[in-house]
């Protein structure tokens, strides 16, 4: 959701003109612990000398699953916004976490491609060093967010941020 901060319309051909951005930093933040609840899970299936294929299969998914609703997000509303942040230490911060971890959408994909049920049973030891691998991606990533780019979306329920169009 967006207005301007005299609550006019927002007019073409006025690109200083400050809009008011509202993301949900609660939201954002629920997501962060529920990928981490399944990573969490996922970890647990894949630090077993055993494969549970339904387990970690379902896992997978799951986590899969949210983590493309989760960086659809971020990558539609609060990386965009954040990037034209009136503050340009904002801006620049926003740019450069882009830059670093804005792959890990991708990078998961091509993980679920490459591993099917026969692979993980024939190259247990493979898959879970790949699996370890993404789960640590994620996890920085949540936490450089939780830590230094979320604050900055304010602490308690939807956080205007003035942005530049």
């Amino acid at each position: 959701m967006t207005s301007t901060i005299d609550d006019q319309p927002e007019r073409a051909g006025e690109p200083d003109r400050i809009i008011l951005v509202m993301i949900d930093h609660k939201q954002l933040t629920d997501e962060h612990n529920e990928l981490g609840a399944i990573a969490l899970q996922l970890r647990g299936f894949v630090t077993r000398q055993v494969a549970d294929i339904e387990a970690v299969t379902r896992e997978r998914w799951r986590l899969g699953y949210r983590l493309a609703i989760h960086l659809a997000r971020e990558d539609r509303h609060v990386y965009p916004e954040l990037k034209r942040h009136t503050d340009a230490q904002i801006a620049a911060m926003a740019t450069t976490y882009e830059a670093e971890m804005g792959n890990l959408d991708q990078q998961y994909r091509d993980y679920m491609a490459r591993w099917n049920s026969d692979g993980i049973i024939a190259k247990w030891d493979s898959f879970c060093d790949e699996t370890l691998a993404i789960l640590e991606a994620l996890e920085n990533r949540i936490a450089r967010e939780e830590k230094n780019l979320y604050p900055l979306l304010g602490r308690t329920g939807k956080a205007p941020m003035p942005a530049r169009q």
